[in-house]
């Protein structure tokens, strides 16, 4: 379901120019960041991973979690709509066999990054204009993706709305769709009134 339309260049520009975004501080948002940590460090311990792609990396802090320490990074490709932290991004990767960033919007970037071994969609499907066709070119570069996205967000009177809302069935149905297979899908419910008033759902998938 389309909640609002999605955002102009100029409207990204304010929101995430600067590289940071919204970042919430709350327990919700160390929680999401946890499980997706979670989940990208055993796509590393479980499969081949020697290339990464994030295409929506704001401060890196999720991949950077991930890393478990000492251990040699794969080659990474880090993109953003604003432009990625060169600075910052060395200092959390000090070994790494490759960096490469990408500035722009996902829904372009995405053409210009090499074939990965994972690709990582942290909370960006719901803010593009087509989710879909953002997914089936992403299957197309890479063996396996972590998701972590918004389930069934509901329209707010503020209008403070990420763009699409999914719950947890239809969001599998378009996974299937874009010809990925899941391998694992979670439901991430809040119990208390969280900043956004959003449950979350995380799915890998190959």
């Amino acid at each position: 379901m389309k909640l609002r339309e999605v955002h102009t260049d100029q409207e990204l520009e304010k929101v995430y120019g600067d590289g940071q975004g919204f970042r919430e501080k709350g327990f919700d948002f160390t929680y999401r960041m946890n499980v997706l940590s979670s989940a990208v460090r055993l796509c590393l311990d479980r499969f081949t991973i020697e290339s990464i792609a994030d295409l929506a990396c704001a401060d890196c802090l999720p991949i950077a979690s991930s890393i478990v320490v000492g251990q040699e990074l794969p080659a990474l490709h880090l993109g953003d709509f604003a432009k990625v932290n060169v600075a910052n991004a060395k200092q959390l990767f000090k070994q790494y066999k490759s960096l490469t960033y990408y500035h722009g919007r996902i829904e372009d970037t995405v053409d210009e990054i090499p074939k990965v071994d994972l690709f990582i969609l942290n909370e960006i499907l719901e803010l593009v204009s087509e989710p879909e066709k953002v997914l089936s070119k992403i299957k197309t570069r890479a063996r396996y993706v972590v998701v972590l996205t918004p389930c069934n967000e509901k329209k707010r009177e503020d209008g403070f709305n990420n763009c699409w809302s999914w719950n947890y069935d239809d969001f599998k149905k378009m996974l299937v769709r874009a010809n990925f297979i899941p391998m694992m899908g979670q439901l991430i419910q809040f119990d208390f009134d969280t900043i956004f008033k959003n449950n979350y759902q995380l799915w890998i998938l190959s």
